[in-house]
């Protein structure tokens, strides 16, 4: 069931009916709302009360009201109810940090973390030191539980850009997606450590990595940020042996993608995604010397000029820039 507020599709509103509809049908096991449609968690959780069968629930946008959050990013304790149904599939999507912060919250308890198996989080906004507090005590009480997590966000100044894996020991599938606008070739290599660092399951069998850059105004500024910018055989050392950790050692053909991208054509543009191609191919010369290199597109990204990277076992292309 999809529920979203008739004024986002520009028709005279009627949600209060149309919810009050929808709770007759209370065998529902599969539910994508608008957050729009409510003013509160407790009223959230009223309207979920009537779907004693729910195992999935995607959330989209923000709430009517505008719930308070503490210093420390939580909800005070007595707005935030429990949601008291166990999921087996929890997302969120085109929110923003502050509505997701209280949507952890509100399922961060017990009953609705004991059966959860997939968590997704797509921020429309920078994350925040809070929101990733937030999401890693979630994914600390779903621990060997959770077999995939998703998460998008825009980064700003912080390379910790995704909250704590090490409990998730059953982990199969890690999806990130990053916008990150400028960089420099030291923060994409710090932010690719951080994600990798933090892997501690023996069942990964899949990850997709994609980092969307804003380019420089100019190839000269490129080659400022990124071509001029390198790595200290320290550094290069340190990231060759975090790819080569053995938790890697196991995975198969087409298991792993590492994507770098930019919407904006120009000269700045071009430059920067050369850059980075020769940058991530120093990075992962661990895997590339393993034999697992292949050239891939981008799905539902139609638009962008793209250097992509996808580790599959048994190919020899090379990495190559592409403007479409």
């Amino acid at each position: 069931m999809m529920l979203f507020p008739a004024s986002r599709l520009g028709t005279p509103s009627s949600d209060g009916n149309l919810l009050n509809m929808c709770t007759a049908y209370t065998s529902v096991t599969d539910l994508v709302l608008d957050l729009g449609f409510f003013s509160s968690l407790s009223q959230l959780r009223r309207f979920l009360r009537h779907f004693d069968r729910l195992s999935r629930l995607t959330a989209h946008h923000s709430f009517a009201g505008d719930l308070q959050l503490l210093p420390d990013g939580t909800a005070p304790r007595e707005t935030v109810p429990a949601l008291d149904c166990s999921l087996r599939d929890f997302g969120m999507e085109h929110i923003t940090a502050k509505a997701a912060s209280q949507l952890l919250a509100f399922i961060a308890a017990p009953r609705a973390c004991s059966e959860l198996r997939d968590l997704s989080i797509k921020l429309t906004s920078g994350h925040s030191a809070e929101l990733l507090l937030g999401a890693t005590e979630v994914l600390r009480r779903c621990g060997n539980r959770l077999s995939k997590f998703e998460w998008e966000c825009h980064v700003e100044n912080d390379a910790n850009v995704i909250p704590q894996l090490m409990n998730n020991k059953s982990l199969g599938k890690l999806l990130v997606t990053l916008h990150l606008g400028e960089a420099t070739a030291q923060r994409i290599e710090s932010i690719l450590s951080n994600i990798l660092a933090d892997v501690t399951s023996p069942y990964l069998w899949w990850i997709r990595i994609e980092i969307r850059l804003t380019p420089p105004s100019s190839s000269q500024d490129a080659q400022d940020k990124l071509l001029v910018s390198k790595d200290t055989p320290d550094s290069m050392s340190a990231f060759h042996a975090l790819v080569s950790r053995p938790i890697f050692d196991h995975f198969a053909e087409d298991s792993v993608h590492i994507a770098f991208s930019t919407k904006t054509e120009s000269a700045g543009a071009s430059a920067m995604m050369s850059a980075v191609e020769c940058h991530a191919k120093a990075l992962f010369a661990p895997w590339l010397d393993r034999g697992v290199l292949r050239r891939i597109s981008i799905p539902a990204v139609t638009t962008l000029h793209s250097s992509i990277i996808s580790l599959n076992q048994g190919c020899s292309e090379t990495c190559r820039y592409q403007g479409e």
